[in-house]
């Protein structure tokens, strides 16, 4: 039987999940460089390993309202078109292996809504667990307009 290995990760008391394979790290939530006049989902930036990583928080992403970072918010360091791009989320609670049995295919009416990112769902402990592409949650557009974004801010950090 299959296994695969999921990050389970809170949103604002919603519980989420994604493959721990779209993952390169997961570090605490620190320094992040904040711009103004852009989306509400767009955190800012955060220095990882000299790298400016584009952060989006994923609770204003998904409209779960923002919330205040804590002592166990975390940032999901992902490589998206060999390039990185963070996700804050309240806290990573656990890494589990599943097993394909325990998962089930994400209802259509989640894709007939553009939510391509939804991927699958897990029944565990009585719990209903979404599991995401992170890979998959910005469109193409978000994706390139966060890239400009750390254009623009590097250029302007050097003159």
């Amino acid at each position: 039987m299959n296994e695969l290995k999921i990050a389970i990760f809170e949103l604002n008391g919603d519980t989420l999940a994604t493959d721990v394979l779209c993952i390169k790290e997961i570090v605490k939530y620190q320094n992040i460089e904040v711009l103004e006049d852009v989306p509400l989902y767009f955190e800012g930036f955060f220095d990882y390993r000299g790298y400016m990583v584009p952060i989006i928080n994923l609770n204003a992403k998904f409209r779960f309202g923002k919330s205040e970072a804590t002592k166990k918010t975390k940032i999901i360091i992902t490589i998206t078109n060999d390039e990185y791009i963070g996700f804050v989320v309240n806290d990573v609670k656990s890494i589990l292996n599943i097993y394909e049995n325990e998962v089930e295919n994400m209802p259509d009416i989640a894709h007939r809504q553009g939510k391509n990112f939804l991927k699958k769902v897990i029944k565990k402990d009585n719990d209903i667990i979404a599991i995401l592409d992170i890979k998959q949650i910005l469109t193409k557009d978000e994706v390139e307009f966060v890239y400009k974004l750390r254009e623009t801010y590097l250029k302007n950090k050097i003159n």
